[in-house]
């Protein structure tokens, strides 16, 4: 997992509070908890394998924050092809908060982040690593209990002087589907019209210090309390400057984040079927629910563009089911389906460069056949394992695999037995040469075989 730092820290205005001494506030008062909401991760983004964007409970949708006068990332890495293709090198993000309390002798840091990595640190295809945060660093003046309250939630530490406390939640993602971390919705900067964030951002850019909204406690600040082994409030966090002062709070954050411009598309499912009494290509897709409603288009070698037709939006009320069938005898190698409502892209995109297509808006699919298991039984009494199944190109050679990826053999006409299995797969996958695949559990029954009728005759 990968353990990366957020290098920029903010130097924050910081409120201080008093606590007098005759106040005691035992430990047990502020209980770690932690409110944060679900989020939303968009379509595969095809020129980085992340998600095009992502979405909080607000509806806030954001993309990569890559405007190099905004946005903090890290510069492609010189020599890396795969960096330069994607504009950018081991770490960017969807979205990035930060607020630090810095006082003589005491310092604290919140950093919070829906943040695009890599598993080896250098960009490369396969090895994306996607992740919210949450992280904590503080380092305690004296021992005792330090209770955190942040904007998703409290958190409590036991501290010793002059031992750093570093907690960094960070929890995967994937893509497309919904996600929960310890942070979200997302937080914006607040401005005094007729101030306000640079169009298209939530802020005028990650130097930008001030308030922010969008806690879901309504806590929209960084707070630390201290109190001493005894519940006492006697630790300064302030070095004496204003007296003894056990808690400190600042309401200033540096937010960024760029609203999604590009909506995408999530290609579900695509296959084609050679019946010649009904032959075609199935398409299914999904993706935002937005207004207005997204186009999405189907077109390839050979065919009309065709618009897929809406269906319902998903229980979140997130994506929306997109769907058609386009009748066709010679399907072609792949389809590209295109969100048509998103910025247009250079054609150029189609074809890419060495790692494949470089489109964000359209998603060039590869055709496959559709496979179906018709049937995968053991036969306990004979120690006979049969396979039965179906391609719908007739010109397909169907291989069996047990779950371990072992290869059992080729079907023929459809069928495969294999005698003398001691311990049958708990799975079998039949794939086809021409890329459809069906995995199905394997039936296990005590049977004979009536005759050759291939009857089984349960007992």
């Amino acid at each position: 997992m990968n353990k990366k730092k957020t290098t920029k820290i903010l130097a924050a205005y910081i409120t201080v509070f008093m606590v007098t001494a005759a106040f005691v506030m035992p430990a047990s008062v502020a209980q770690p908890q932690n409110a944060a909401t679900p989020f939303t991760a968009g379509p595969v983004n095809p020129k980085n394998g992340g998600a095009l964007w992502v979405q909080d409970s607000n509806g806030l949708t954001l993309q990569l924050c890559l405007d190099p006068s905004l946005c903090f990332f890290d510069p492609v890495v010189p020599g890396n092809l795969y960096s330069e293709r994607i504009g950018f090198g081991p770490e960017a993000f969807w979205w990035l908060g930060e607020s630090s309390i810095k006082n003589k002798g005491f310092s604290a840091l919140l950093v919070m982040a829906t943040e695009f990595a890599w598993a080896t640190e250098e960009p490369a295809p396969g090895d994306q690593f996607p992740f919210t945060r949450l992280r904590f660093r503080l380092d305690p003046p004296a021992d005792g209990t330090y209770t955190i309250t942040h904007p998703y939630g409290v958190d409590v530490f036991e501290g010793t002087k002059g031992v750093r406390i570093f907690v960094s939640h960070d929890i995967p993602f994937t893509a497309p589907g919904q996600n929960q971390g310890k942070i979200g919705p997302f937080l914006t900067r607040v401005y005094v019209p007729p101030d306000g964030p640079a169009p298209g951002f939530i802020s005028k850019g990650f130097d930008d210090v001030g308030p922010v909204t969008g806690s879901p406690l309504g806590t929209n600040y960084f707070e630390v309390r201290a109190v001493d082994p005894k519940g006492l409030p006697t630790i300064d966090l302030d070095n004496n400057i204003n007296g003894v002062q056990s808690v400190v709070r600042t309401n200033d954050f540096s937010v960024m984040g760029q609203i999604a411009t590009r909506h995408g598309v999530q290609v579900n499912r695509a296959d084609y079927d050679l019946d010649p009494l009904d032959p075609g290509i199935a398409v299914f897709a999904s993706t935002s629910n937005s207004t207005p409603l997204e186009t999405i288009n189907v077109s390839g070698a050979g065919l009309t563009p065709t618009a897929m037709a809406a269906g319902p939006s998903d229980p979140t009320g997130v994506w929306k089911r997109y769907f058609t069938f386009i009748v066709n005898n010679v399907p072609p190698p792949s389809i590209n389906v295109t969100n048509t409502l998103d910025p247009a892209e250079d054609p150029a995109c189609l074809t890419g460069d060495a790692f494949g297509p470089s489109c964000e808006s359209t998603v060039v699919y590869p055709l496959i056949d559709r496979v179906t298991i018709t049937k995968a039984y053991f036969y306990r009494s004979t120690g006979e394992l049969e396979i039965l199944a179906s391609s719908t190109d007739p010109g397909a050679t169907l291989t069996a695999f047990a779950d371990d990826g072992t290869e059992l053999d080729v079907l023929t006409g459809g069928s495969l037995k294999i005698f003398n299995v001691a311990v049958p797969p708990a799975y079998v996958t039949v794939k086809s040469s021409f890329r459809g695949a069906d995995t199905e559990p394997v039936e296990v029954g005590f049977c004979e075989l009536a005759g050759s009728s291939n009857v089984c005759l349960r007992k």
